[in-house]
């Protein structure tokens, strides 16, 4: 840790590198992703949207396809 600059030294991540936070970024960190539970996501999802390798999404939806009729429609102005 480096005193100097309030960093602390987390897991390495999954896209392959240490990733280094100054405390203050951690706690935004948190307090960003409790809000995003608290706001029922999914956290599986949250881990998908971050991790770089996977999943592919984009090709996911284009082999499965949808039905997007339960979307709603944007209104035009």
């Amino acid at each position: 840790m480096d005193e100097a600059n309030d960093t602390t030294m987390t897991e390495t991540s999954r896209a392959g590198g240490p990733m280094c936070r100054s405390a203050q970024e951690q706690d935004l960190l948190v307090a960003r992703t409790s809000a995003l539970l608290r706001a029922h996501i999914p956290l599986c999802l949250l881990l998908d949207i971050v991790d770089r390798a996977e999943p592919d999404s984009a090709g996911c939806f284009a082999r499965e396809g949808a039905d997007l009729d339960w979307l709603p429609r944007p209104r035009p102005s």
